[in-house]
């Protein structure tokens, strides 16, 4: 996908991967509808990146947005129609640490980091392919769509001082290779030999989205120089050494542009990424 004249919508946009992400798809000929809960953060980024064209240059617009609540995350396809008249890419971004040990957590703040990390990306991932699908129906969406979720390097190697972090990541990461053709080859493969078809509803995530050309991946990196990592940074920065946001921002770029991704997960180490 050439994002030249394409409509990223962005969640987690006021700051860190996604802010970055956000200049960086401007820079190449995009416009972004920027979501999050940080007001102030994210209209600051929405005039910046503004500057001070005309309004029908307008290349960015802010929404305020809880990714924990479906009426804000529904909203976002609407709100770009209606500033943009299209969306082409779904970036799911939104992220939080826990603040407190899981056993010292009398406040269950670990089912907040539940609720943004893992359950927001698979709402966000839902309504995207849903309207998708609507647009790809209604002739407004050349290609397929492109979705790219944040995971994280603790989705494939635990981080055992952030086990709900962890746990969220791993989901992220499991969800999104759920969308890879070769899976859902070796998985209809055995459904096929064992005797069970499509007639009990065994259809897999690959199959609700290919035959529209929509793709999903992540990007997986490891600790990065953002606010998530501010009441840890000691301990992450003694494990290895930051990954540059630049990295990762390749990283989302790469999924987002390579037409033959899909249901793959972008690790991003120092000095180096890959594709697991």
């Amino acid at each position: 996908m050439h994002v030249q004249g394409k409509v990223a919508i962005i969640t987690g946009a006021a700051s860190g991967f996604g802010k970055a992400l956000a200049k960086r798809l401007v820079n190449k000929g995009a416009k972004v509808l920027l979501a999050d809960i940080d007001v102030n953060g994210g209209e600051k980024l929405a005039a910046e990146l503004n500057g001070s064209g005309s309004k029908s240059k307008k290349v960015a617009h802010f929404v305020r947005c809880d990714v924990t609540s479906i009426q804000d995350l529904s909203s976002l396809f609407p709100e770009a129609l209606k500033h943009f008249h299209r969306f082409d890419i779904m970036i799911n971004n939104s992220g939080i640490m826990e603040k407190t040990h899981l056993f010292a957590d009398d406040h269950r703040y670990w089912h907040k980091v539940l609720a943004v990390d893992l359950v927001a990306v698979i709402e966000g991932t839902r309504l995207a392919i849903d309207a998708f699908k609507v647009e790809k129906r209604a002739g407004r969406l050349e290609q397929g769509g492109a979705i790219v979720n944040t995971a994280s390097i603790v989705g494939l190697y635990p981080f055992p001082q952030a086990p709900v972090y962890t746990a969220a990541k791993f989901g992220v990461v499991g969800f999104t290779r759920c969308f890879k053709r070769e899976l859902h080859e070796k998985s209809t493969s055995y459904l096929a030999e064992s005797g069970r078809g499509h007639n009990d509803g065994t259809h897999s995530a690959y199959e609700a989205v290919h035959e529209m050309g929509i793709r999903v991946n992540a990007v997986g990196p490891t600790w990065a120089d953002t606010g998530l990592i501010t009441d840890i940074r000691e301990m992450a920065t003694g494990m290895m050494p930051l990954v540059s946001v630049d990295l990762v921002v390749d990283a989302f770029m790469l999924l987002i542009e390579d037409d033959s991704l899909s249901g793959d997960v972008a690790t991003i180490r120092p000095e180096k990424g890959s594709r697991d």
